[in-house]
């Protein structure tokens, strides 16, 4: 409940501050270019740009300057808002970045130790069937299938060249099958996995 009302909050803060900016910057920033554009079509034409604009705001009535402050108003209040959503979006990023990091850094006998969970899978290999000793395009699938299971639940870590039991079977029976036989082509053959389906 406080982290949603912190979420509004800081929209409404930001909604406010683009509208504040709206009346002070956008609103002279028009008067300006309509200063250059038309100033010699003007009745009287001014000597400078500070000169038209201070006649403006002192020979207009409040009522006029009301519906153009408004109108300013909403337009930065909307640009205010797209900044705290584009914020919203950069803040999720940072926080997948850092989680990846973490990831990233964990120690993996240790990690393989704890073993299988429901953040942690093992699959001993990417499209070499062991029983057979031959490439079997039907287990990319089951890597496919595990990855959206980890997508689907709260995310999670998927080791391909360990075993349901923990023993490191490594993944250069993959890497054979392979036109590229190293990790960048493993690495390869996984994305274009994940990507055909």
């Amino acid at each position: 409940m406080k982290r949603i009302f912190h979420r509004h909050r800081s929209m409404l803060v930001q909604l406010a501050i683009g509208a504040f900016l709206g009346v002070l910057l956008l609103h002279p920033l028009t008067m300006l270019v309509f200063y250059f554009e038309f100033n010699e079509e003007l009745a009287a034409p001014y000597s400078n740009a500070l000169s038209f604009m201070a006649n403006r705001l002192q020979t207009s009535t409040f009522q006029e300057l009301v519906p153009m402050n408004a109108v300013f108003a909403v337009l930065g209040a909307g640009l205010g808002v797209v900044i705290f959503f584009y914020n919203r979006i950069i803040e999720t990023e940072q926080r997948r970045a850092q989680w990846l990091e973490r990831e990233l850094n964990v120690n993996l006998p240790g990690l393989i130790a704890t073993g299988e969970n429901e953040r942690l899978e093992f699959k001993s290999t990417l499209r070499w069937n062991l029983r057979e000793k031959r490439a079997d395009k039907a287990l990319e699938q089951v890597i496919v299938k595990s990855i959206a299971g980890l997508m689907n639940h709260r995310g999670g870590s998927l080791l391909i060249g360990v075993s349901d039991t923990g023993d490191a079977v490594g993944i250069s029976a993959d890497c054979e099958t392979l036109r590229h036989k190293n990790a960048d082509g493993f690495e390869r053959a996984l994305m274009d996995i994940v990507r055909s389906c």
